[in-house]
C-alpha cells in the first residue's frame, strides 16, 4: 500500500488532469489545425510529440511521490546534522534549474506544435514550470528541519 503524504486532489491533479491535458494538447489538438510540419516531415512531427508527451506524463506521475519511491535515500530520517549549510542551495538551485527548462521545453512545444494558443505561450509555460517546482520543493525532507 502506497503511503503519500499528499492530499488525494493533489494526487488527481497530477496523476490524471495533467497527463490528460498533456494528450489533447500534444496529441490531439496539433491533428486539427493548420500548421506546419516539424521538420517538414508528419511522421517526424507525430514521433516527436508523442516523445514530449510521455516525457510530461511521467514526469507529472512520478512527481507526487518522488521522494517515497525515487528518492536517493528513501524512509530516511534526517537531522540537521546530517545536512550541509550549502545543500538547501545547491537543491533550489537544481529544482530552479530543471523548472526553468521546463519552462523553455514547454514554451518551444507551444509555439511549434500548438500555435494557436502562443498568444498565452509563457503563461502556460511558466504555470508548468511552477508545477514542476512545487513538488520538487515540498517533498524535500531538508526543508522541513
Amino acid at each position: 500500500m502506497e503511503t503519500n503524504s499528499m492530499p488525494r486532489s493533489v494526487l488527481l491533479l497530477y496523476k490524471v488532469v495533467m497527463p490528460v491535458i498533456t494528450l489533447l494538447f500534444l496529441l490531439v489538438i496539433p491533428q486539427f489545425i493548420q500548421r506546419p510540419a516539424f521538420m517538414g516531415s508528419g511522421v517526424f512531427d507525430f514521433i516527436v510529440r508523442g516523445l514530449l508527451c510521455l516525457w510530461f506524463c511521467l514526469a507529472y506521475s512520478m512527481l507526487p511521490n518522488i521522494k517515497e519511491k525515487y528518492g536517493l535515500c528513501p524512509n530516511i530520517t534526517w537531522s540537521k546534522a546530517d545536512i550541509s549549510p550549502a545543500e538547501r542551495f545547491l537543491f533550489i538551485g537544481f529544482a530552479t534549474f530543471f523548472s526553468i527548462c521546463v519552462v523553455i521545453i514547454t514554451l518551444w512545444t507551444i509555439g511549434v506544435f500548438v500555435p494557436i494558443i502562443s498568444k498565452y505561450g509563457l503563461l502556460l509555460a511558466i504555470t508548468n514550470g511552477a508545477i514542476f517546482l512545487i513538488p520538487l520543493s515540498l517533498q524535500y525532507e531538508v526543508f522541513k528541519l
